[in-house]
């Protein structure tokens, strides 16, 4: 398949995580999508999904977006030859990865997305800390190969910048979105969720990962704090994620009493997820390496009051409409929780203001600057290109 022009562009997008199973990575892929198909012009982009995943096969396609597998597993060695058979075969004239794992020979432009640099700072597994300096070399690689570099926060680029040495030039913000499905919902709706997650009457939330950078004991320690005040009895937490073995860890350490307040749903379906945070006194977003904080977000949009870390970029996210605390004090952590679990006017302010703020990332808006910087790319090829056949 050939590219005629430019207004016919195909645009190739890394979908090998897609959708909030995989992630934030994998929730940003399939909203950022989603909102590239709602966006006026011709291109068309090709979803580049895992030649696995029986479930990607089961999205629908629409008449900008076609699905094309890709035999090249996330992280793996046979993208190198793999992926830049792909990107010829569908004729592309840009890709958008949203891995650093990119191959050095490519057949188009490369746009990188860099939501934070943490699996450099604390990877998951202990084969890539033995591994820590291939990591290094592959983020090196692919922010220099890459035309643009697009990052969700004024943190993430400042992280880039100073760690990587990335040219500020190169880099370009565009804040994530949070979906329209995430809302306030009515008390039937919430007490179905209620029931189906056997969720606890009071209790505060935590939404995510367990990774050592989320500053899960520090949110026990605070959490232990609360439920040893009068005002914290009976207030249980609830944890929303898929089980980690990995991670798990941070929370084999609590004590049998604090275990028995703990409640783990696993994982939540989109459909359900915003009555969890309607039903909840308030999130904890507890980890100071957020490249963004898409789990508060959606919270601020249910009108769930948020305790929040002032490091990273959750306090560009957040604003003023949520409680800021040092992520490594669990005194202020702990007071904040109790302040807003025992002050009904508080909690009613943080949900308004919270609400308010939400309104200000959209995902068609992400879309929007990203396309154009799409288009930025493809013209400045194209203009490159005839300069050299002139020469």
């Amino acid at each position: 398949m050939t590219r005629s022009n430019k207004a016919s562009a195909v645009i190739a997008i890394d979908a090998r995580k897609y959708g909030p199973r995989d992630s934030g990575v994998g929730r940003y892929t399939a909203s950022l999508m989603d909102a590239l198909s709602r966006q006026k012009g011709d291109e068309v982009f090709v979803r580049l999904i895992d030649s696995r995943d029986d479930a990607a096969f089961e999205i629908d396609n629409t008449g900008r977006i076609r699905t094309v597998p890709l035999n090249a597993p996330y992280h793996s060695l046979r993208a190198f030859w793999g992926l830049p058979k792909v990107l010829r075969d569908q004729g592309a004239a840009l890709f958008h990865s949203h891995n650093y794992h990119v191959p050095p020979f490519l057949p188009c432009p490369v746009i990188l997305t860099v939501h934070d640099l943490t699996p450099l700072h604390h990877p998951p597994r202990l084969t890539a800390q033995i591994g820590k300096p291939l990591l290094w070399l592959l983020f090196h690689m692919a922010v220099a190969k890459a035309r643009r570099v697009i990052v969700p926060s004024e943190s993430t680029r400042a992280d880039l910048r100073i760690g990587l040495k990335v040219d500020v030039d190169k880099i370009c913000v565009i804040p994530q979105g949070v979906g329209q499905q995430f809302r306030t919902t009515d008390d039937e709706e919430v007490g179905r969720v209620r029931r189906r997650y056997h969720l606890p009457e009071q209790f505060v939330l935590y939404v995510g990962r367990w990774r050592p950078h989320k500053n899960i004991p520090n949110m026990l320690r605070a959490f232990r704090r609360v439920t040893q005040q009068t005002e914290g009895k009976n207030l249980y937490l609830v944890v929303v994620g898929t089980y980690d073995p990995t991670g798990a860890k941070s929370f084999r350490d609590a004590d049998d009493e604090l275990t028995r307040l703990i409640h783990f749903t696993g994982f939540v379906d989109d459909e359900d997820l915003p009555s969890v945070y309607t039903a909840a006194a308030a999130l904890i977003a507890p980890s100071p390496a957020e490249g963004f904080g898409l789990t508060a977000l959606e919270a601020m949009a249910c009108g769930t009051p948020v305790v929040a870390a002032k490091r990273g970029a959750l306090p560009e996210v957040c604003g003023d409409a949520a409680l800021m605390v040092d992520p490594w004090s669990t005194n202020e952590m702990s007071e904040a929780i109790a302040s807003v679990i025992t002050d009904k006017v508080l909690a009613r302010c943080l949900g308004d203001r919270g609400r308010a703020r939400a309104t200000r990332f959209t995902w068609d808006r992400t879309a929007q600057q990203t396309l154009a910087m799409y288009r930025e790319v493809i013209s400045g090829e194209a203009a490159s290109g005839k300069e050299q056949r002139a020469q």
